[in-house]
């Protein structure tokens, strides 16, 4: 979910960082402020906990949550528990005013080893939209995703 930076040799940008520069163009000089709280590798543990309260702290407009990808890796999971803890956070943050933007992990299929654990993804994914439309937040399906743009270029008769 990051591209190496091309004026940076070892570094990289992620879709947070890309998000926030697109939307900073929408509003007058000086009146947008980013902040990326996100640690790549962390579980929904430190996302929906000490993350969570930073951005909160923070009085956002919008937040971006993506949660439970790294914890759906795991060799036992409770995919509903992870989803009723993500809907607890989205519900505090559009309680706050906050418009939510959610993800879903990138589809697994060409992944090698993870390609193993697509059911579960593909739950997590559903489980992600289904919070989104509930919760009054938008939903981004994160790599290729059917359901966003036709076929995702895949050879006809492929899975």
């Amino acid at each position: 979910m990051s591209d190496a930076d091309p004026r940076a040799e070892g570094r990289y940008v992620g879709w947070a960082d890309r998000l926030a520069a697109a939307l900073s163009t929408q509003v007058p000089e000086g009146e947008f402020h980013y902040a990326n709280l996100a640690v790549r590798g962390r579980k929904l543990d430190d996302v929906i906990g000490p993350q969570l309260d930073a951005a909160l702290d923070a009085g956002p407009d919008l937040v971006s949550i993506v949660g439970g990808g790294n914890d759906i890796l795991r060799p036992r999971v409770d995919l509903d528990e992870i989803a009723d803890r993500l809907e607890q956070a989205v519900v505090t943050l559009r309680a706050t005013g906050a418009d939510v933007l959610m993800a879903t992990p990138a589809d697994p299929a060409d992944a090698g080893l993870l390609s193993s654990l697509r059911s579960r993804h593909a739950v997590h994914s559903a489980n992600v939209f289904s919070i989104a439309q509930r919760r009054g937040a938008r939903a981004q399906p994160v790599g290729p995703a059917r359901c966003a743009i036709g076929d995702c270029g895949r050879p006809t008769g492929s899975t």
